[in-house]
């Protein structure tokens, strides 16, 4: 099933799970990346990604040790390769490529372009087909407004079934400009 991710959060409690570390033999999606990170580890011939969607205010020591922690702790002690979509440069001077190169054999990034707003303003969506990573973006999708400017409820949502972080609502995903497009990645050094 699909996992989605929204921003990491370090509150225990059941009801953030979509905003936790998460893993997936198929999908993860990350909703609204702007100055935020979408960070998937790849166990090195393993059939899982593990994830985690970071903002800015993730990289104090503190939350940085931990989220270490539960990406390794859920990826497992096989060699990992790690995979990053964002704006690079709202993360080019933080310790994450050094945090990350201590429990990764190698980081590859995807280095996404800045709209007029400093962010990127995308979802980012991971698939795994084997062994196989492959990314996609497309342009963030948003609520679909009914009268008086309340979000349209989706009818075929069911809280008891659907998973941690799925949207509840309608959005504007049938757009044409807001198809997933591939995207390709190069090493970080």
């Amino acid at each position: 099933m699909t996992k989605y991710l929204n921003e990491y959060n370090t509150a225990t409690n059941a009801i953030w799970a979509a905003h936790k570390v998460q893993s997936d033999n198929r999908k993860l999606k990350f909703n609204n990346i702007k100055s935020c990170i979408a960070v998937v580890l790849v166990p090195n011939g393993a059939a899982t990604m593990v994830g985690v969607h970071l903002t800015k205010g993730n990289l104090n020591p503190a939350d940085m040790t931990r989220v270490m922690q539960e990406l390794q702790a859920a990826a497992g002690t096989t060699a990992c390769d790690a995979y990053l979509v964002s704006a690079w440069s709202h993360y080019e001077g933080s310790n994450l490529k050094k945090e990350l190169k201590k429990i990764t054999r190698s980081i590859q990034l995807c280095d996404l372009p800045k709209k007029s707003s400093n962010d990127a303003d995308v979802d980012v969506k991971f698939e795994l087909a084997g062994t196989r990573v492959m990314a996609y973006v497309r342009e963030h999708v948003l609520p679909l407004k009914g009268p008086g400017g309340a979000q349209v409820p989706n009818p075929n949502y069911s809280k008891a079934t659907a998973a941690p972080g799925k949207p509840n609502y309608l959005t504007d995903r049938d757009d044409a400009g807001k198809q997933w497009m591939s995207v390709s990645f190069r090493p970080l050094h």
